[in-house]
């Protein structure tokens, strides 16, 4: 009895089926010539059937699979990679497109027939049958031409997605050409004004996420503007919202199916960076990679570029390439990650990566709440809402930015223009002024975006709250001075806290004081301004200055006046030490090493208490 029904059930499904297929197959049959299709071969509502003459009263022809259509043939601009366009619907009437590269006939063909099935398209099991329906695609001579990209993003102002194209090529059709069939995650659900009025809206008053949907707008622009890759890292406690601001920031292209992770190697990584070609990259919780890849993994995020790899033959293979706004989110900052495995973070991952305090000190992420009783609340809306509206607003920023590049490139160069005159520190440094020009950009971004109508934000919303995670992030950093510099004056005056007292013998002894000091490194002496070290030459250079070249580090240290330079501007002086008879060349610290107060941290304050 359950046979019976199952097999009724069966049988009305695929007749139901069968009749939404007929109508493809009249469809198709209006657009193609049947003389295109390969001689032995036909289509009709029930699939691809290959014919052969009638013996022993046995069938004409043999199923091969439910209906396949090639429809069009397709080349890159090198008329190279060559391919072919298929469509089919599978058993649920869901139409599938996939652009399928013609290599992947080579040999046995497995990596076509998996893909048709994991996509849903019926195929007989017998070996002849699969046989026949590679012969029938190879075969196949579509009319219709289509020019194909095997990567995603921009080609001559044209927008290229996984499933659709934004602009147009007069006389060309432009497709995505994927090996795997694998799109990233860029659906759609909602409407716009709905991703406006309960997403975008509930965004202003809150800077940090401003920054994520003027971020999630900016990669399109790199390209245009010749502007490097961009990379934000909300960094904070846990249950603060970090992970919200990415959700909101990612329902400008996707669903939340297209949040990653950084539990992955660096090449898995690189493939996903590498389908975000030209868009926005969302990934969660950095302290799930490996401490000894996370330097690396952030270069070459970065960098826009994967790692070098050979042919069997020894050849150089094509490199991925990309470029994108990633955003991240974790408890741990990279310099925390990398000292795990023992590594330092350099001033290029500083500025590659930048990080943001996630708290803002009011609600958590938050800064206003829009009426919802706690960060929490607010929190769990958002992130349900983005699970029901998104995709919406990429698809309408990139409407309206195919349609006048040149006058967007025009706009945006203005907006820049105005927050550089309103908000660059004038003393800052050239980190600090590279780290700004991708704050300037992202702003300018979420500005171009309210004036295209899809934000629904007041104009100087989006500059202001951009702005706002600057000027938290430059606090955070402690100065508008160079990386390294900072990096020097934390090392030397963190030696001196740490062994002030252990490796520098006092200038004056009480005579029953019989201690020995082990592995000296010099002398201190009290003043009536604090203490000041007496530094050997050769335990200031491979001790204090580890990892450093030491004469960078002399520098920065009279710049801040921490040490005492001779008359003739050398950093060491001749100082007639405790029982020494002569002068002894040596480095003097003055008091202010340990105060922890300098120059360029004062300039800061005071800069920032202007803008």
């Amino acid at each position: 009895m359950d046979e019976s029904i199952h097999k009724i059930a069966g049988d009305l499904q695929e007749e139901e089926m069968i009749a939404n297929t007929m109508e493809r197959v009249a469809e198709i049959n209006t657009l193609l010539d049947r003389d295109i299709l390969p001689e032995g071969f036909e289509v009709d509502e029930r699939g691809v059937w290959h014919l052969k003459e009638k013996q022993n009263d046995l069938p004409g022809r043999s199923w091969i699979c439910s209906p396949l259509w090639v429809t069009a043939y397709t080349r890159d601009h090198k008329n190279e990679n060559h391919g072919r366009i298929l469509e089919f619907w599978d058993i649920d009437r869901h139409k599938h497109q996939w652009t399928m590269p013609m290599d992947l006939l080579a040999g046995e063909g497995a990596k076509v027939l998996g893909v048709l099935l994991n996509m849903g398209l019926r195929i007989s099991p017998k070996k002849q049958a699969k046989d026949r329906l590679l012969e029938y695609l190879a075969l196949c001579s579509p009319v219709r031409r289509a020019r194909c990209v095997t990567q995603c993003g921009w080609f001559n102002h044209v927008f290229v997605l996984p499933s659709q194209t934004i602009g147009y090529i007069q006389g060309e059709k432009i497709v995505y050409q994927n090996p795997s069939a694998i799109e990233s995650k860029t659906d759609i659900s909602g409407t716009l004004d709905e991703w406006k009025d309960r997403i975008a809206k509930k965004a202003c008053g809150n800077s940090r996420l401003i920054l994520a949907i003027s971020a999630g707008f900016t990669g399109p622009l790199l390209g245009l503007m010749h502007h490097e890759n961009i990379g934000i890292h909300y960094r904070g406690n846990s249950s603060l919202g970090k992970s919200t601001a990415g959700h909101v920031g990612n329902s400008i292209w996707g669903s939340p199916a297209g949040i990653h992770t950084f539990r992955a190697t660096a090449n898995g990584l690189e493939g996903i960076a590498s389908l975000h070609n030209d868009r926005f990259l969302c990934l969660d919780e950095l302290g799930q990679i490996a401490s000894i890849e996370a330097g690396q993994v952030i270069y070459m995020l970065g960098n826009g570029i994967g790692k070098g790899r050979a042919t069997q033959n020894g050849l150089a293979k094509k490199q991925a390439t990309w470029r994108l706004v990633f955003f991240s989110t974790g408890e741990l900052s990279l310099a925390q990650l990398m000292n795990e495995a023992g590594k330092r973070i350099k001033a290029g991952q500083e500025v590659r990566f930048i990080e943001v305090p996630a708290n803002t000190g009011v609600y958590g992420l938050f800064e206003n709440l829009h009426g919802f009783k706690g960060g929490a609340d607010f929190s769990a809306y958002l992130c349900n809402t983005c699970a029901q509206f998104y995709g919406t607003a990429a698809r309408a920023f990139l409407k309206q930015l195919v349609e006048d590049v040149e006058g967007a490139i025009d706009k945006v160069k203005v907006i820049i223009s105005w927050i550089r005159e309103k908000y660059l520190p004038s003393d800052a440094s050239g980190q600090v002024i590279r780290v700004f020009n991708h704050f300037a950009l992202m702003a300018a971004a979420g500005e171009l975006a309210s004036q295209f109508g899809i934000t629904g934000w007041m104009i100087e919303e989006a500059s202001t709250g951009v702005m706002k995670c600057f000027q938290d992030w430059l606090k955070a950093r402690g100065g508008l001075g160079m990386h390294e510099e900072k990096e020097a004056l934390s090392q030397v005056r963190s030696y001196f806290e740490t062994h002030g007292e252990s490796r520098f013998t006092p200038w004056e002894r009480e005579p029953e004081d019989k201690s020995r000091t082990i592995n000296r490194m010099g002398y201190r002496r009290e003043t009536n301004d604090g203490v000041e070290f007496y530094v050997f030459p050769d335990a200031f250079r491979n001790e204090i200055c580890k990892g450093l070249d030491h004469h960078f580090v002399e520098k920065i240290c009279i710049k801040h006046k921490l040490l005492f330079s001779a008359a003739d501007g050398s950093p060491t002086r001749g100082e007639r030490l405790p029982g020494m008879k002569t002068n002894k060349r040596c480095y003097r610290f003055c008091p202010e090493v340990l105060s922890g107060v300098d120059g360029d941290t004062e300039n800061a304050s005071q800069l920032l208490a202007h803008i």
